[in-house]
């Protein structure tokens, strides 16, 4: 058995690292026989250098993962010539590796991988199967009359017509496919986001000396949020929730930010919003094996998903790890199946008004929880959801159905 997997994603985003990876890592475990080639397209400001670049190609090759990496441009005429090379160069590498499967993560390598399965009549998987285009046009990126959205639109109806299986990230995604496409999903399975349970785990790392280690005040109300601003995220919305988080816990309030977003222009929207700089540790760049560490010194966790349509069907890496870290969570309505389990449960807080009432709102009831004196178990529950729905090892049943 032979694998080609397609992701559209750099080597160093979490997306591959905790979303990609630890799967081939289960597939070979599942088929040590099998032969796994990963493909990722870089970013130019997260490619790597090329010493580090050799020692992850190290690191694969001793799993048994091959790696060829394809640089990454926005939509347009470069974009597509550079596609068009990299299909044909991948044509080649199916024929002379003999390639069994074409796996792809998410639908727009999933338009490669279809070009590629058809071009070679090679079985396809579509993993993290959700709405791209959709939601590209509800946040704004792309219009309905874009050429961008037109030709991933039509791409995605040709995957639910033609992939052999599907991994999606939500049962509500196959009645998305029988509505927008027509299509009747038949080899289907669920998998969330997951999360590795004993890497994330709160009794590996002492809060008191975590926070000690970055110079947190061990009495401090601290949230914590790992991601971009702007895109599928809220943006000046998140800071206004910072605002009022500010204002909730006035100067026992601290913040965690782990982002890409440009230092000076973090500062300028602190500053905007009245955010004070010593109550933030700004975080431009967190290498994934230390985000349990970084999470650990928190005491709750923010996902400001915009909550357009489309994300019901789809799935945040952040909320499984918040919750093996027993986090409760502040999120808005209708994002995949979390909002419904934090609200059902009574283990985080719903934000459904972006106004400074709205925020002020959300802070108050995070408050609430944390001084409540069921706080213990209800750590104990959020922990025990992670485990339940975002364990790895929960979706290892998928990939033997159609690997072993």
């Amino acid at each position: 058995m032979n694998i080609l997997v397609i992701t559209y994603w750099s080597y160093k985003e979490a997306l591959v690292q905790t979303y990609t990876l630890p799967y081939l890592e289960m597939i070979k475990k599942i088929n040590p026989s099998a032969r796994v080639t990963l493909v990722t397209f870089e970013h130019q400001d997260l490619a790597l250098k090329l010493d580090e670049k050799q020692k992850e190609v190290s690191k694969l090759e001793e799993k048994g993962i091959q790696w060829r990496s394809f640089p990454y441009f926005r939509f347009g005429a470069r974009s597509i010539y550079s596609v068009i090379r990299v299909v044909i160069r991948l044509f080649f590498v199916i024929l002379t590796k003999k390639v069994t499967h074409i796996h792809a993560f998410g639908t727009p390598a999933g338009t490669i991988a279809y070009i590629l399965s058809k071009l070679t009549a090679t079985r396809l998987v579509i993993d993290s199967y959700e709405p791209h285009a959709e939601s590209m046009v509800e946040n704004g990126e792309w219009n309905k009359d874009s050429k961008a959205y037109k030709i991933q639109s039509y791409f995605e109806k040709l995957q639910a017509h033609s992939a052999q299986h599907f991994i999606a990230t939500s049962y509500k995604v196959k009645e998305y496919a029988k509505t927008r496409f027509d299509a009747d999903l038949k080899s289907f399975f669920v998998k969330p986001a997951g999360v590795d349970i004993q890497k994330f785990n709160p009794s590996l790392y002492p809060k008191s000396l975590t926070r000690k280690k970055y110079s947190i005040p061990e009495d401090a109300i601290v949230a914590v949020y790992i991601g971009k601003f702007g895109g599928i995220y809220y943006y000046e919305e998140t800071f206004q929730l910072l605002n009022a988080a500010s204002d909730t816990w006035k100067e026992k309030f601290f913040t965690i930010i782990g982002s890409p977003i440009d230092k000076k222009e973090f500062e300028i929207l602190l500053n905007q919003y009245q955010i004070p700089k010593e109550q933030i540790l700004f975080l431009s760049y967190i290498p994934h094996t230390d985000v349990p560490e970084v999470l650990a010194m928190a005491d709750f966790g923010i996902n400001p998903v915009k909550p357009v349509p489309t994300k019901r069907y789809c799935t945040s890496v952040k909320d499984g790890e918040y919750w093996a870290m027993e986090l409760p969570v502040i999120i808005p309505p209708n994002i995949s199946d979390d909002s419904d389990y934090i609200q059902e449960k009574g283990i985080g807080v719903i934000w459904s008004d972006t106004s400074y009432e709205g925020c002020l709102k959300a802070c108050q009831e995070m408050k609430s929880l944390l001084e409540s004196e069921n706080l213990p178990q209800i750590k104990s529950e959020i922990r025990k959801l992670a485990i339940e729905v975002r364990a790895f090892e929960n979706f290892e049943k998928i990939y033997k159905a159609i690997y072993s």
